[in-house]
């Protein structure tokens, strides 16, 4: 018990935050798509902070694959973002967070390839408003328009990986 009444007036000394609220969602389902042109990834997640002065921290995790589709290519690219709203994205959308995931085989132009992964996004996001906050992520192929993609990627036997958030509220 001293031990933890010491590391929380260690925490309140030097400014740690404090955990207020967590929020997760899972998804066990897939979204496919193509194209060059940001879409939806099939998963979203809400949080209403208690003070402008909280800030979330965001952890977005799923599941991913992107085919060549038999072009005469040599890579394979899946561009990732993460996004936040707090009017359900009908006027604003601000991009906190983005990655990619690519491959290239120089040698084999037109050769059938895949590529599959998991991507684990991890930031803390700074809203400043006590409205209800929406996060969710968009994917898109980040240089071949024929390039198929899937987020929550079949793993057999009708089973799909799993896909979704946690947000955690961090007060001051």
């Amino acid at each position: 018990a001293d031990d933890a009444v010491t590391a929380a007036k260690i925490a309140d000394a030097v400014g740690l935050g404090k955990i207020l609220q967590v929020q997760s969602s899972i998804a066990q389902s897939r979204t496919t798509g193509s194209g060059t042109t940001y879409a939806d990834a099939g998963f979203s997640d809400t949080i209403t902070c208690s003070a402008t002065s909280s800030k979330v921290l965001v952890i977005a995790n799923f599941n991913f694959g992107v085919d060549n589709n038999n072009q005469s290519v040599t890579s394979v690219s899946l561009k990732q973002r993460l996004l936040r709203s707090n009017d359900g994205f009908s006027s604003d959308s601000n991009q906190i967070y983005a990655t990619t995931s690519f491959s290239n085989f120089p040698e084999n132009s037109g050769m059938d390839f895949i590529i599959a992964g998991t991507t684990a996004m991890v930031t803390v996001d700074s809203p400043s408003s006590t409205s209800a906050l929406t996060y969710k992520v968009q994917v898109r192929s980040n240089f071949n328009s024929g390039d198929l993609w899937e987020v929550g990627t079949d793993l057999g036997d009708s089973e799909f990986g799993a896909r979704g958030f946690t947000l955690i509220e961090i007060g001051a």
